[in-house]
């Protein structure tokens, strides 16, 4: 179910929508020519233009076992991007985090055989971009870089943290 609600402060995106940022590392709504994936949320995303800002607040719940914070996966953030179309100039950041309760049985790991739930994770994203357009020739650039705890990956009592920066160029 999708819902789409145009109001005079911002456009209201409720339901399972697809989302895309900057150059589509982690965020790709599928929609360019050689895309190979999409990113779709089920939550609700505003988005608010106040001149050349773009705010894009969100909140998604990614599964519902349960109705408690244990058993519970959500993701929430928000996106600030200026884009200039007069100036071709286009940069902003990302803010995501995204957290599982130590109950939650969506996300599984096959350690030593048996299927066993990752426990509780905390992962924060943040995501900045920069695009700049001199005539025919356009230039982007992303880095997403991302951070915390994934859960319990490799063994039933050691949490793994993770830490993971990248740089994506295009022209």
């Amino acid at each position: 179910a999708y819902l789409e609600l145009y109001s005079d402060t911002a456009t209201y995106m409720l339901g399972r929508h697809s989302y895309d940022w900057a150059l589509g590392a982690l965020y790709n709504d599928g929609a360019d020519s050689w895309d190979r994936h999409a990113y779709s949320r089920d939550g609700i995303t505003m988005k608010l233009k106040i001149g050349n800002f773009h705010v894009s607040p969100f909140w998604s719940k990614v599964s519902n076992p349960g109705y408690t914070d244990a058993t519970n996966s959500k993701e929430y953030g928000a996106s600030l991007l200026y884009d200039n179309q007069e100036r071709d100039i286009a940069f902003g950041i990302m803010y995501v985090k995204k957290s599982s309760g130590a109950n939650n049985q969506m996300s599984n790991t096959s350690m030593n055989g048996t299927a066993a739930s990752l426990g509780s994770n905390d992962i924060t994203v943040t995501d900045l971009y920069l695009k700049k357009v001199f005539g025919q020739f356009d230039f982007g650039i992303e880095i997403p870089l991302m951070s915390g705890e994934l859960g319990k990956t490799s063994s039933a009592s050691t949490q793994t943290t993770y830490s993971a920066k990248a740089l994506l160029l295009q022209s």
